[in-house]
C-alpha cells in the first residue's frame, strides 16, 4: 500500500502571515498545488512573519520560499522557512524601487504575477512557493553575497567619510609662528587638539574593521 501524497498548502492550510498590527492570515489565495498568495490592505509594510500553521509538515525535502511582489510586477526574493526553521520575519520595506530577484522566481510564479495584475494598486502581495529545498539554496547564494557587497560598500563609505573629515580638519593647524600671528583673533574659537582628533580617527577605523556596521547603533 502506497503513502498517502504529502498535503499541499492549497489543501491544508500549511502556510500562514502575520503583518504586524493586523489579523493573522492563514488562507492565503490558492494559485496551484504549490503557490499562495497573500493580500495585505496595506501598501507601506515594512515587516511580514511567514509561518508553518503546524498543521502538518511539508515534505522533508521541501521549503517554503516568500516572494515580494515589486510595483512592475516583478518578484523580488524575500527568503525562505522549513521544517526546519518554521517561521521567518521579512523586512520588506519601501517597494518604490523595483529591485530585481537575485535570481528567476519559478516558473509558476508567472502564473501569480498573470492574476495578480488585476489586483487594487494600494496593497502589499506575498507570494509563497513551495519547492525543493536544493532550489531554494541557489536563491541564497547571490543573497549572501549580494549583502557582503552591501556591507563592503558602505565601510569604504564611512571610511571615506571619516578620513574626508580628518584631511579637512588637518588642514587648520596652525605652525608656532600662524599661532602667535593669529592668536588672538583665535581665543573666541572652539579648539580641539589634533591629538584628539588623531585618537578619533584610529577609534573609529579599528571599529569599522571588527563591525562595518557599528556606527549604525
Amino acid at each position: 500500500m502506497t503513502s498517502p501524497a504529502a498535503p499541499t498548502p492549497a489543501t491544508s492550510s500549511v502556510l500562514g502571515l502575520i503583518v504586524p498590527g493586523q489579523p493573522v492570515q492563514v488562507n492565503g489565495q490558492v494559485m496551484s498545488d504549490t503557490e499562495i498568495l497573500f493580500h495585505i490592505p496595506q501598501k507601506d509594510v515594512q515587516h511580514v512573519v511567514v509561518f508553518l500553521t503546524g498543521v502538518t509538515a511539508l515534505p522533508d525535502t521541501m521549503g517554503a520560499s516568500a516572494y515580494l511582489m515589486l510595483p512592475d510586477n516583478g518578484f523580488k526574493y524575500l527568503g525562505h522557512i522549513s521544517n526546519e526553521k518554521p517561521s521567518a520575519i521579512f523586512k520588506i520595506g519601501s517597494t518604490a524601487a523595483p529591485t530585481p530577484a537575485p535570481t528567476p522566481a519559478p516558473s509558476a510564479v508567472s502564473g501569480v504575477h498573470e492574476t495578480a495584475i488585476v489586483l487594487v494598486d494600494n496593497s502589499t502581495r506575498i507570494g509563497i512557493v513551495v519547492e525543493p529545498l536544493p532550489a531554494i539554496q541557489q536563491k541564497i547564494v547571490p543573497k549572501e553575497a549580494e549583502l557582503s557587497q552591501k556591507v563592503n560598500d558602505y565601510s569604504v563609505f564611512v571610511k571615506a567619510l571619516a578620513e574626508s573629515c580628518y584631511n579637512h580638519m588637518s588642514g587648520w593647524i596652525l605652525t608656532e609662528q600662524q599661532w602667535r600671528e593669529r592668536g588672538a583673533a583665535l581665543v573666541q574659537e572652539k579648539l580641539v587638539p589634533i591629538g584628539a582628533l588623531e585618537q578619533w580617527f584610529d577609534s573609529f577605523t579599528r571599529k569599522l574593521q571588527s563591525n562595518p556596521n557599528f556606527w549604525k547603533t
